[in-house]
């Protein structure tokens, strides 16, 4: 919850373990607030998607940039589509572009690109969700 509160607000937060060393940790939130901060972010997929998770519009220094997205069909490996992150740090627009296909055969990353796209969609559709992608929740159990 408060990490959510942090990505709407475009605050900064880190989260300590038990015995980890609080300096570090402040010293880390410091050294994040202080760097550029990336702010507009937006993400083209190339092709239609269904859902995507997993975006802030907001990232400070050292916040590592995640994005995921569920296509609403196969992709076409042959029309080359192009993925564009936009974004903005300070007043300097950048763009990037990227046609190079990756498949990741990673069952980590499918269970977290779930749980976020499980997130981002309504709570009536989160058991159609979860029943039709085989996932064990609430919803499901």
């Amino acid at each position: 919850m408060l990490r959510k509160l942090v990505e709407e607000t475009g605050g900064a937060a880190l989260f300590v373990n038990p015995n980890e060393d609080m300096a570090q940790a402040i010293h880390r939130l410091a050294s994040m607030m202080s760097g550029p901060r990336v702010s507009d972010i937006k993400v083209s997929w190339g092709c239609e998607t269904a859902t995507t998770a997993l975006l802030s519009q907001n990232l400070y220094a050292g916040v590592p940039f995640r994005a995921a997205a569920m296509f609403k069909g196969p992709i076409d490996r042959e029309t080359k589509d192009v993925a564009i992150l936009e974004y903005r740090i300070d007043n300097t627009k950048h763009r990037l572009e990227s046609n190079q296909l990756v498949e990741v055969d990673d069952l980590g990353i499918r269970q977290i690109v779930a749980h976020a796209c499980i997130e981002s969609v309504s709570l009536e559709d989160q058991g159609k969700f979860s029943e039709a992608h085989q996932l064990l929740n609430i919803h499901t159990a």
